[in-house]
C-alpha cells in the first residue's frame, strides 16, 4: 500500500520535474542564441552546452531525490492517519507491511512483532466459536488467489492477548506488470456496532415477544396510509397476512362508514406529532366483522422530515361484545329488548335540542294496557310476560325508524316522535294519525301459548313453538295520553308528566282512546325519568 501510494506521489511530482528540465532546455537554447555569436568556435558551443547538462543532471538529481523523500513522508502519513487497521501480505501469506491503527486495534507495540510472520496463523487462526480456521479457507487470501475484491462482516481477527475483536474488512489483490505480489487487507473494529445492533435486536424482539403476549401486532405506514411493515401477528387480528396488507392502505380493509373518521384522526397526529388512539372495524376475508383497536404516534428521519405513522393494533371484538351486553343490560329492558327508560331519558333530552335547533314539534306518548291485570291473576306472569313481548313487537312495527318505543315500566310504554311539522296543527295531526294506528294494532286479538305447567318460568320455555297444554286467546286495549313539545319550552320530567296527564284522561273517558294533554296536570312528587 505504501509503494503504490509513494508511486503515486513519485509520478506527480516526476512531471513536475521533467516540465521544469524541458523549460530550462528552452530557455538555455534561447540564452545561447542571443550570446553566442555565429561565428564563436563550436569547441566554445559544445563546452557551454556540456556545462549546462551537468548543471542540469545534478539539478535533477537533486529534485528527485527530495521529491522521493517527500512521498515517501506522504504517503507514511497517510497510513498512519487511517482509522482503518491496514496490513499487507505476500503470495506466500507473510506479513508485508501494517500501519499503527492494525497495532492498535490488535494489541501490539510494534511493527517488528508482526512483519514477516504468517498473518493468518497469527490473527486469524480461528472463527469466533473457537473453532480452528485453515489458511486455505481464508478469504482474505481469495483475494490473490481468484484475483478479486474480498468484503467480509461477519468474522473475528484475534488480538494479541488472545480475545477475538469482530471486525468487517476487505481484501484487494496487488499485482504489477501481470506479476500476482499479494494482497492487501483493510480492516474496521465493529465490536461496539455488533453489540449496538445485538442490543437493537434485542430490543426489538422484546417489543414484539410484549406485543405477542398482549395481542397487538406491530405496523408502520408512510404518509399516504400505506403499509410499508406489518408483523405477523397481524394475521390473527386482521384475517390477512403481512404479504397481503403491505402496499395497501387499512382503510381499504374498512367498512366505508369508518372510514372518514379514521382518515381525520390520523391526519391529524400526522399534522400535530400528536400519539392518537383509535376504534374502527375490520372486515377478515371471511366477511366476518371484528373491532380493532389501533395506537399510533408519528416519526421522523434524522433530518426531522416526517416519514410516516407506527403503532400497535389488537383485536377488541370480545370486549365491544361485553361492553354492548353492559350497555344493553343498562339501556334496555331484558324482558322486551325495548329500551328502558334511561335510555329514554337521554333520547328524549337529544331531541329537545334537535327540536330547538329544526323549530320541528315532537311528541310524547304514554301507553297503558287496559286489562293487563286479569290475564296476569288468571294465567300467572309467564303468561303475562307473553302479553307483554308481543305488545312491544307490534309497537316497533308501528313506528318509524326515527322514533322510539320504550318499556317504562309494569304494563306501561312510551313512543317518542321526532322531527313532526313544524306547524303545530299539522304536527298534532301526524301525532294523532300513529297513536290511533298503535292503539288500532294492539287491540287486535293475542293467542298465546300456554306452557306446560312443570316447565321453568323462562323466557325460553315461554315460546308458541314449544310444547304447551293449550293456546290463550285475549284482548287488550290501550289508553293513550300525549304531549307535544318544542323546542326547550317543557322540560323532559314536564313533558313526561303531560303525557301521563293525558294517558288518565284516556283512561277516565272510558279506556282504548287517545286523549292530547290541554290543561295543567296537578303537581307530582315522584320523578318520571
Amino acid at each position: 500500500m505504501r509503494k503504490y501510494i509513494s508511486r503515486f506521489f513519485v509520478q506527480c511530482r516526476l512531471g513536475v520535474v521533467f516540465a521544469g528540465v524541458a523549460g530550462l532546455m528552452l530557455l538555455f537554447e534561447l540564452i545561447k542564441g542571443v550570446f553566442i555569436p555565429e561565428n564563436a568556435s563550436i569547441w566554445v558551443s559544445h563546452a557551454l552546452t556540456i556545462l549546462f547538462s551537468a548543471t542540469l543532471a545534478t539539478l535533477v538529481t537533486f529534485l528527485l531525490r527530495r521529491t522521493t523523500r517527500e512521498v515517501q513522508l506522504h504517503a507514511d502519513l497517510i497510513l498512519e492517519s487511517l482509522a482503518e487497521g491496514i496490513y499487507g501480505t505476500d503470495t506466500q501469506g507473510n506479513c508485508t507491511f501494517v500501519n499503527s491503527a492494525f497495532l492498535h486495534i490488535l494489541g501490539y507495540q510494534h511493527a517488528d512483532e508482526v512483519l514477516s510472520r504468517h498473518i493468518h496463523e497469527l490473527i486469524h487462526h480461528s472463527h469466533a466459536d473457537g473453532t480452528a480456521y485453515p489458511a486455505t479457507e481464508c478469504r482474505i487470501y481469495q483475494a490473490y488467489r481468484r484475483n478479486v475484491k474480498i468484503h467480509v462482516d461477519d468474522e473475528v481477527f484475534w488480538r494479541r492477548d488472545g480475545t477475538p475483536v469482530e471486525v468487517e474488512y476487505w481484501s484487494y489483490p496487488i499485482h504489477r506488470n501481470g506479476q500476482m505480489l499479494g494482497a492487501v487487507a483493510t480492516f474496521l473494529d465493529i465490536t461496539e456496532r455488533k453489540k449496538a445492533e445485538a442490543a437493537l435486536q434485542l430490543s426489538e424482539q422484546r417489543f414484539r415477544d410484549v406485543s405477542d403476549a398482549a395481542g397487538e401486532y406491530v405496523w408502520e405506514m408512510d404518509t399516504n396510509m400505506v403499509y410499508s411493515y406489518v408483523s405477523a401477528r397481524a394475521k390473527a387480528v386482521k384475517g390477512y397476512t403481512p404479504e397481503q396488507l403491505l402496499g395497501h392502505s387499512p382503510l381499504e380493509f374498512m367498512p366505508q362508514e369508518d372510514r372518514e373518521g379514521v382518515t381525520e384522526i390520523v391526519k391529524r397526529a400526522m399534522t400535530d406529532n400528536t400519539h392518537f388512539t383509535l376504534q374502527h372495524r375490520d372486515i377478515t376475508p371471511t366477511g366476518e366483522v371484528v373491532w380493532e383497536e389501533v395506537h399510533g404516534i408519528s416519526f421522523y428521519d434524522s433530518k426531522g422530515a416526517l416519514i410516516g405513522l407506527r403503532g400497535t393494533g389488537m383485536d377488541i371484538s370480545e370486549r365491544k361484545q361485553k361492553e354492548h351486553q353492559v350497555h344493553h343490560q343498562a339501556f334496555y329492558d331484558t324482558l322486551t329488548k325495548l329500551p328502558n327508560r334511561r335510555l329514554l331519558g337521554e333520547r328524549l333530552l337529544a331531541t329537545l335540542n334537535i327540536s330547538e335547533r329544526t323549530r320541528q314539534y315532537g311528541a310524547l306518548m304514554f301507553l297503558d294496557l287496559d286489562n293487563f291485570k286479569p290475564l296476569n291473576d288468571q294465567h300467572g306472569h309467564v303468561v303475562g310476560d307473553l302479553l307483554l313481548v308481543e305488545v312491544a313487537r307490534r309497537l316497533k312495527s308501528c313506528i318509524r325508524k326515527v322514533d322510539m318505543a320504550a318499556r317504562f315500566g309494569g304494563d306501561e310504554f312510551v313512543v317518542l316522535l321526532c322531527g313532526l311539522s313544524a306547524r303545530q296543527d299539522e304536527a298534532i295531526l301526524q301525532a294523532r294519525q300513529l297513536a290511533e294506528k298503535i292503539r288500532s294494532r294492539v287491540s287486535e286479538v293475542y293467542r298465546l301459548t300456554s306452557p306446560q305447567p312443570d316447565s321453568p318460568e323462562s323466557l325460553s320455555a315461554k315460546l308458541p313453538d314449544e310444547a304447551a297444554t293449550g293456546v290463550i286467546e285475549h284482548r287488550c286495549t290501550l289508553s293513550i295520553g300525549v304531549a307535544m313539545f318544542i323546542d326547550h319550552l317543557a322540560g323532559e320530567q314536564e313533558i313526561l308528566k303531560q303525557a301521563d296527564a293525558a294517558m288518565y284522561d284516556a283512561k277516565n273517558s272510558g279506556r282504548n282512546a287517545v286523549c292530547f294533554y290541554a290543561e295543567p296536570a296537578p303537581s307530582a312528587t315522584n320523578d318520571y325519568l
